[in-house]
């Protein structure tokens, strides 16, 4: 269907703009940043969709919260929960209802 696909640009670049901004507000290095875009990939029945997706390697843990011990304790440290930030959560909430 390509009279779908400018469509479907135009809400993934939306949709990037939010994750960004929201990526923007917790950003120490950049990388996470850096690492977001936009894939065009084959969906249900061949059709062409676009994801946006974090690259970096620690997205994963960004996301959704990773244990960790404070420097300097080694292996026998405690261990602390680190909450993830929802980015890709966050910016979905405010993409409007329509978009979605």
């Amino acid at each position: 269907m390509p009279e779908l696909q400018p469509s479907l640009d135009a809400a993934a670049l939306k949709v990037l703009a939010l994750v960004t901004a929201q990526a923007g507000q917790h950003a120490k290095t950049g990388d996470y940043v850096r690492g977001l875009k936009i894939e065009n990939v084959r969906g249900k029945k061949g059709v062409r969709d676009r994801l946006v997706v974090a690259t970096d390697p620690n997205s994963i843990s960004i996301e959704l919260g990773h244990l960790t011990r404070p420097l300097g304790e080694g292996v026998a440290g405690p261990r602390r929960w680190v909450p993830g930030l929802r980015i890709m959560g966050t910016a979905l909430t405010r993409l409007p209802k329509a978009d979605r």
